[in-house]
């Protein structure tokens, strides 16, 4: 069998590689191998020492390997020992903790652990005995080599294999200079540059910048780039040298290139022994519940649990699970003796009915619909409503599995189906304005009548209408609808939202009384032959608020209520919103709590019973209680213990799954439809034979990765999942920078940002530390060369309390105690932002406000609010957007930046406000970079078309076709597919993998970096100054 080989390095004779996450080591001579690093996490980017002795390679740490620390293999004493305690950041696509080169025997590190910015990764020496690390103040940088007294330095060279053929602002560039004197740029191709290596006398590295990654030289300066490729199928990847050939990987094999003999060869390597294949899993099965729903008639349950599904009792036993060779989906009762699934191949998703007294037998719908969204059975069990991402409504006959079109939308998914009691109608909630980037989408509500196929729109295209539920007599169709309009105030500015616009309407369908909650006597009903649906509707007493999944049942409804609260606390955490499970009942008029901290619910098909999910996948049942035939209330919840059931998975099965479901997504989500018809299919059979080598999760990844980055887009991940056993430790921080000086760890930098404000404080500061204080221990512990160091000492001790011994500059003990944060980072983001602000006030003597913006997400949104309320007020303002991470919400920054001040309020007492408020009286100047990307592209480009002012920096990242991720894969993992082009009316759709160029073009050399210059800034504190000056004259 042939393995799957990555990340090699090359020796003398000796290469080595990782496989099967261990690090083995081979003679190139014969192609031998024997592993010598194993049991220490998702190994890659394993490096030799120059004297062979040593081996340094990077661990991905915690469950989806989303940690990542460095180690040290001396191949002398056979010990394994760790060297860094960083707690790197770490996702599959980008490797921000890694071995960056060597300095004679002292390895050079890149992390981004220290950085203000996530991603941006800076040198440091690696002091291997005291751990202690020493910057090099170069800048951001991926890659370090050393040739005589020449310094190369790779800028984001990092291996980039989910974007093939990128050209924006950071694509991987090289630079040649004096570690103390200057540098210059030898390598800035039209495409990306990764893996550099010395060679001789010449710079080797790989570039796809003529349409194909192939291997490249230059020599020392910058001169005579020679090709020296032409692969035809896979991209060379991880190059090194040993002076004699070059080593790299491509396709999950090892190749070797004689450049001056112009030989490529294949290392037949050997891997007699050592491979560990994956035995079964036995997950727990809370973490990957899917979908749940219940029978009711017999108290069965259904469960869809990591792709698996399982039909079991109340007790969780006996656990039928259905047989399927692929996922199973969207798991449904229909009549109590049958259930529907999808089942998903890599030929599309099918839909399936099984008997649940033979559940290896199923039924398949032959016709292909394209990807399922939702399926919606009717009560008598005969068809079911199958909604797709294509914007279709399907209607399935399940006797003879036929299939007919229903609807179609324009604008969006038709989703929400709901049933009338007879079968004999549904209601959908139908798209006709499609939302997105900003905008709220329009939808309204749908009825058909089946046996006629009658269509009717009954509601009007005003807002936005959803959720139908069909009351179980058939008199009344209830639905949600965002129609009322009453403002609340915003505190932070003048400005008013809606967040309360939900309110429950119903209409008169047939037979029933004008209103559900009022009763006419039976004897004073008048009858009434007139159609009645779609001529009225009203709203339910129940004040406006936040709903959705609204569900009549017999006496009342059932909805989710969610009170307006501030989001950034679920945005951090990636937290599904929770809310009130509500229930209204027609005879006391009034809704009551039934459940707190409810994701969603499912209602049994006697309808008697309710299941809830709550955080964490925890699985309640409420039963209804039932008086005449009409539920009055509802019992205490009760658990369903989902820790009883049981799934076996076979990951050599499950990757393969993941891979042909990645591959699936890719094809049916991609922007661009015309490439994913043409290319789709070849790029599968490109890359799926690789998966048959894979022997671990990461492996999966690396070819997924490579799989995605065929279709050259933007914004195609892939994150978390199913990698390790357990979780990473954690370590403690204190928010300050330490140095160590001979023996002793001394504070030398505490970190703050507004004093005033909260989580802006290094604890050191709220426990009376000072800058200059050595470390006697903490917790008793002494850090230090013969010891610890801080860091390895605060080791799983996040947001715990701990005690700080000191010795003061003026040689006196000092002890507190304080409590440790689990990161550091905003802090550090904070404390440069304050600098920034004060130094733009100094240096202008305060007439020029600073505000920057880190992303465009909410908290970057919040970042803004934060200094622009107040730096508004300066003549002029500097918008800093450099190393924006993008997100959604630039548009709300540039309505603010747009405001043209055109009056003065004059108040007898105070002081003048301007008209419009918060707008800016003076010129603007925004600063960009590379770093700046998705969002920040867009407000970069943005900025320039509106001309608010000039841009000032170097091209932005180049990332703008953005996602909308809708499923994860079975085991967790999210991948995301590259789903909406941004087309701008001066240059079409041209950010997209190239970014905007600033108005005046300003880089920070290496030596800028050294030397502590922003030269950047510089010129926007210049340029400002000038048009404040130009300004006054027109005055």
């Amino acid at each position: 069998m042939v393995f799957y080989k990555h990340g090699p390095d090359i020796m003398g004779n000796e290469f080595l590689f990782v496989s099967n996450d261990k690090i083995w080591v081979g003679d190139l001579k014969d192609g031998s191998s024997r592993v010598v690093v194993s049991n220490e996490g998702i190994i890659n980017n394993a490096r030799f020492s120059p004297d062979r002795n040593k081996i340094i390679f990077r661990s991905m740490r915690g469950k989806d390997g989303s940690l990542a620390d460095l180690y040290m293999y001396d191949r002398v004493t056979g010990m394994v020992k760790r060297v860094t305690f960083l707690n790197g950041k770490s996702v599959p696509r980008r490797m921000f903790t890694d071995v960056a080169g060597w300095k004679g025997d002292v390895p050079i590190i890149s992390t981004d652990a220290m950085s203000p910015f996530g991603a941006l990764t800076f040198f440091y020496e690696l002091d291997t005995e005291t751990l202690n690390l020493n910057p090099l103040n170069l800048g951001p940088g991926s890659h370090i080599l050393f040739h005589g007294d020449d310094v190369v330095i790779g800028r984001y060279t990092y291996d980039m294999p989910h974007w093939k053929g990128y050209k924006g602002g950071t694509r991987g560039v090289i630079w040649s200079g004096k570690l103390n004197g200057k540098f210059n740029k030898i390598v800035d191709l039209d495409g990306h540059v990764s893996s550099p290596c010395i060679h001789g006398e010449k710079v080797f590295f790989v570039s796809d910048h003529e349409g194909s990654g192939q291997i490249y030289s230059v020599d020392i300066k910058g001169g005579k780039l020679t090709k020296h490729s032409d692969f035809k199928t896979y991209y060379p990847r991880h190059l090194s040298s040993n002076g004699e050939v070059l080593l790299y990987s491509m396709g999950g094999e090892l190749f070797t290139l004689n450049p001056e003999k112009k030989e490529e060869k294949k290392i037949e390597v050997r891997m007699d022994s050592g491979i560990t294949f994956p035995s079964s899993k036995f997950p727990d099965t809370a973490n990957y519940l899917e979908e749940y729903t219940m029978n009711g008639k017999d108290d069965t349950y259904g469960f869809v649990l990591r792709g698996k599904g399982i039909i079991t009792s109340e007790e969780m036993s006996p656990q039928l699970q259905i047989q399927s060779h692929g996922r199973v989906r969207l798991m449904k009762f229909l009549d109590g003796k049958r259930v529907s699934y999808v089942r998903q191949d890599k030929d599309g998703e099918f839909l399936c009915i099984s008997e649940i007294s033979d559940i290896t037998k199923h039924t398949q719908l032959k016709r292909n619909i394209g990807l399922i969204d939702n399926t919606f059975p009717s009560p008598d069990g005969k068809k079911i409503a199958v909604t797709n991402i294509l914007f279709q409504l399907y209607m399935v006959n399940i006797e003879n599995m036929s299939c007919d079109l229903i609807d179609e939308s324009e604008a969006g998914k038709i989703r929400d189906v709901a049933w009338s009691n007879d079968s004999g109608k549904i209601a959908y909630t139908f798209p006709y304005m499609t939302g997105g980037f900003g905008q709220r989408d329009g939808s309204i509500v749908k009825t058909v009548v089946l046996d006629r196929m009658e269509k009717k729109e009954i509601t009007e295209r005003t807002a936005n209408d959803y959720s139908p539920s069909f009351d179980p007599t058939g008199s009344y169709l209830y639905y949600l609808s965002d129609r009322t309009f009453d403002p609340v105030e915003d505190r932070a500015t003048f400005n008013y939202s809606f967040p309360l616009m939900t309110r429950i309407y119903y209409m008169k369908i047939d037979g029933g009384d004008f209103s559900p909650t009022v009763r006419i006597p039976e004897s004073m009903r008048l009858k009434s032959e007139r159609e009645s649906a779609g001529s009225f509707s009203d709203s339910l007493p129940i004040d406006s608020g936040n709903f959705n999944s609204l569900r009549a049942i017999k006496g009342g409804l059932l909805y989710l209520s969610y009170r307006a609260e501030g989001l950034l606390k679920n945005a951090a955490s990636g937290r599904q919103r929770a809310g009130k499970l509500v229930f209204f009942s027609f005879e006391t008029k009034k809704p009551k709590t039934v459940a707190e901290k409810v994701l969603d619910f499912r209602v049994s098909v006697d309808e008697k019973s309710v299941l809830i999910r709550k955080e964490k996948n925890k699985v309640f049942k409420l039963q209804a209680k039932v008086a005449k035939e009409m539920v009055s209330g509802f019992d205490e919840e009760k658990e369903i213990h989902l820790k009883d059931l049981k799934i076996r998975i076979e990951p050599l099965e499950e990757w393969k799954q993941m891979f042909n479901e990645t591959w699936l997504l890719a094809t049916s989500f991609f922007w661009k439809e015309e490439f994913a018809t043409k290319n789709a299919r070849q790029i599968y059979e490109k890359y799926e034979p690789l998966v048959s080598k894979i022997t671990t999760r990461f492996e999966l990844s690396e070819i997924m990765r490579e799989m995605q980055g065929e279709f050259r887009t933007s914004h195609s991940y892939e994150t978390g999942g199913d990698f390790l056993s357990s979780d990473a430790i954690p370590i403690g921080h204190l928010g300050a920078d330490f140095e160590l000086r001979g023996k002793k760890y001394y504070i030398k930098k505490i970190y703050h940002g507004d004093l005033s404000n909260e989580n802006e404080k290094s604890p050191l500061l709220l426990g009376g530390f000072m800058e200059g204080d050595q470390i006697v221990s903490i917790n008793g512990e002494s850090p230090g060369p013969d010891g610890k160091t801080i860091d390895e000492i605060l080791l799983n001790l996040p947001s715990e309390i701990i005690r700080i011994d000191v010795k003061t500059q003026d040689k006196k003990a000092f002890s507190n105690y304080v409590k440790t944060i689990p990161d550091d980072r905003y802090l550090r983001y904070r404390s440069w932002v304050e600098e920034n602000r004060k130094m733009v006030h100094e240096k202008t003597g305060g007439e020029v406000g600073y505000v920057h913006i880190p992303n465009m997400m909410l908290d970057g949104l919040a970042e803004f609010y934060r200094l622009y309320t107040r730096e508004f007020k300066k003549f002029g303002l500097i918008v800093d957007v450099r190393f924006n991470g993008g997100g959604n919400v630039s548009q709300l920054v540039l309505e603010k930046l747009m405001r043209e001040r055109i009056a003065l309020t004059h108040p007898r007492r105070g002081q003048d406000s301007p008209y419009p408020s918060y707008s800016v009286e003076g010129p603007m100047i925004a600063l960009t970079n590379e770093n700046a990307g998705s969002d920040g592209d867009i407000f970069s480009h943005s900025f320039k078309l509106l001309s608010l002012g000039p841009l000032i920096g170097t091209r932005t990242w180049g990332g703008v076709i953005g996602i909308s991720p809708e499923r994860r894969l079975a085991d967790g993992t999210q991948v995301t597919q590259p789903r909406f082009g941004m087309k701008f009316r001066d240059v079409g759709f041209g950010v997209e993998n190239y970014g905007t160029d600033p108005t005046y073009e300003v880089e920070i050399k290496p030596e800028d970096w050294h030397s502590g210059k922003d030269p950047q800034m510089d010129l926007a504190l210049s340029k400002i100054m000038e048009m404040i000056k130009l300004s006054e004259k027109k005055k």
